[in-house]
């Protein structure tokens, strides 16, 4: 029983993680001025990171960061700000 109940307890703390930050569909503006829509969540295989995958709104081009890396500040200001969903 000991081992369901720990099993249902990561799986609920994995979805809550998995619910937390950007969410795809979800527009952000990066503190140098460009305006991202983010494009999924997903998770490093080997180290287990949250990873974000965001696309440029004005060029296109996709890239992928750490959860922490999108979420940082950056000289106390979001790296990323959200604009819109």
């Amino acid at each position: 029983k000991v081992e369901n109940l720990q099993k249902q307890l990561d799986e609920t703390v994995a979805q809550i993680e998995v619910n937390k930050g950007p969410q795809p569909g979800e527009r952000y503006r990066h503190f140098k001025g460009g305006e991202y829509k983010v494009v999924l969540r997903s998770v490093k295989e080997d180290t287990l990171e949250q990873l974000v995958s965001y696309e440029s709104i004005e060029k296109g081009g996709c890239w992928t960061r750490t959860m922490d890396n999108f979420t940082e500040l950056v000289n106390g200001n979001p790296r990323f700000q959200l604009i819109g969903k």
